[in-house]
């Protein structure tokens, strides 16, 4: 049988060496590919594997997992320093590392690793159960014990634990609503109607705190939530009042009255309540009803003096009262009962002090006097440096509005037209309420 032939050999490329004729992609195909790099969050979660770690994993996974071999090594990693973690003593230690703050960015940033993780239940009983406390306890931090409310929602969606940490610490306008409303409506489910309580009370908070900074998309919603409580009569007492007052600022003269009633009659020493009817009386021109929420208004604010818009608005509105009534001696009196409580600098009511005195003739001492009132409280209160860069504006005016009450009270008998060429840039509600509460 005739051998079969060799198959010919390439001819070599011009001006190449004899064997150097393999097609250049053969030899591309050949060249190894080097690894692509670890991410950076990985290297720290190999190590100790510390909160700020476990924090900067689950933030950089937010668009879904690594690729299978860091996610495996990621993994063993987690399931270290998880077997590692034992129950804290005190569930408020953050410097520990067996902490209840750590355990849940372990478990928050294993569900982004591999989304099919679940934590044993025996594990995430006690984390879930202290979560509130442990999300109120991250030393005051409202953006850190939000964050790992929110981490917890993720890691159990279907458990309140999260759900309730968000209403203890969202009530100022930062978490979203939607997440309250996810969770009131899990609590329903569930038939716990504390649950529910505090999760509408919080969002009813974070709505209006909203509608205050001038998100008008958050009225609506608000106004909603108020409906919804109003014709609830299972709900607790305290969410009840909570939400029906925070909407009445948002809301037409008649429902609003109709909402600071029902609040006043489940709670008579409401005090944001008192304010509300009582402005809303003041605009109808019912001054003796005014005079009476105003008075209520301003009693509980002495007695808790805690709250400084609250004592604010108290002493306004009774002052304005009695001002419109043709009693300025005592609604002079009324402001200084404001201006009286410890706490925030409350130099709007020291401006409305100003202008009452300059408005009404009153003696060049008592108006001096009230001029440098107003510029030491500024003094005390305007920071030196803005921190933030927006804020550098408000800042200067503050010191003009300082400097210009200063040279008032220390020049020669103020005059009255003067007076109120300083004060007038001011005498507007929401900077008012600026200078009551600090900047």
């Amino acid at each position: 049988m005739a051998a079969r032939p060799a198959p010919p050999v390439p001819a070599p490329t011009e001006g190449a060496p004899a064997g150097a004729a393999a097609p250049a992609a053969a030899r591309a195909r050949a060249r190894p590919t080097a690894a692509p790099p670890d991410p950076a969050w990985l290297a720290p979660l190999l190590g100790p594997g510390d909160v700020e770690s476990l924090e900067a994993a689950y933030d950089a996974l937010a668009d879904g997992p690594p690729p299978p071999e860091v996610q495996a090594r990621a993994t063993k990693a987690l399931a270290r320093h998880d077997a590692r973690w034992r129950e804290p003593r005190d569930p408020l230690d953050r410097r520990s590392p067996d902490s209840y703050e750590r355990l849940a960015w372990i478990y928050a940033a294993w569900r982004r690793i591999d989304p099919t993780h679940r934590p044993p239940p025996e594990r995430l009983a006690p984390l879930l159960d202290n979560a509130a406390l442990v999300a109120r306890g991250l030393g005051g931090d409202r953006r850190a014990g939000g964050r790992l409310a929110e981490a917890l929602i993720e890691v159990a969606p279907d458990h309140l634990g999260g759900y309730l940490a968000l209403a203890l610490v969202g009530d100022d306008g930062e978490v979203d609503p939607g997440r309250l409303e996810e969770g009131a409506a899990l609590a329903r489910g569930q038939g716990d109607l504390h649950a529910v309580g505090l999760l509408l009370r919080a969002r009813g908070l974070a709505l209006a705190e909203r509608a205050r900074a001038g998100d008008a998309e958050a009225v609506a919603p608000l106004r909603a939530l108020a409906r919804e409580v109003e014709g609830d009569p299972d709900l607790p007492w305290p969410a009840v009042t909570t939400v029906l007052t925070h909407a009445g600022e948002f809301a037409g003269p008649d429902e609003a009255n109709r909402w600071f009633d029902r609040a006043l009659l489940l709670e008579p020493d409401h005090p944001r309540a008192r304010f509300g009817r009582g402005r809303l009386r003041l605009e109808a021109g019912d001054l003796a009803g005014a005079e009476v929420d105003g008075e209520a208004a301003l009693a509980l604010a002495e007695r808790d003096p805690a709250d400084a818009r609250e004592v604010a608005q108290a002493a306004a509105l009774l002052s304005g009262a009695l001002v419109r009534s043709g009693r300025p001696a005592a609604a002079l009196a009324a402001l200084e009962r404001g201006l009286a409580l410890p706490g925030a600098p409350r130099a709007g009511l020291a401006l409305r002090r100003v202008a009452l005195l300059a408005s009404t003739g009153a003696p060049a001492s008592d108006l001096r006097g009230a001029l440098a009132d107003l510029a030491r409280r500024l003094e005390a209160h305007t920071p030196a440096v803005p921190d933030r860069e927006d804020r550098a504006r408000r800042i200067e005016d503050l010191r003009a509005l300082a400097a210009g009450a200063r040279a008032l009270a220390d020049g020669p008998a103020p005059d009255g037209a003067a007076v109120q060429r300083l004060i007038a840039p001011w005498y507007v509600s929401d900077r008012l309420v600026a200078l009551d509460l600090g900047w």
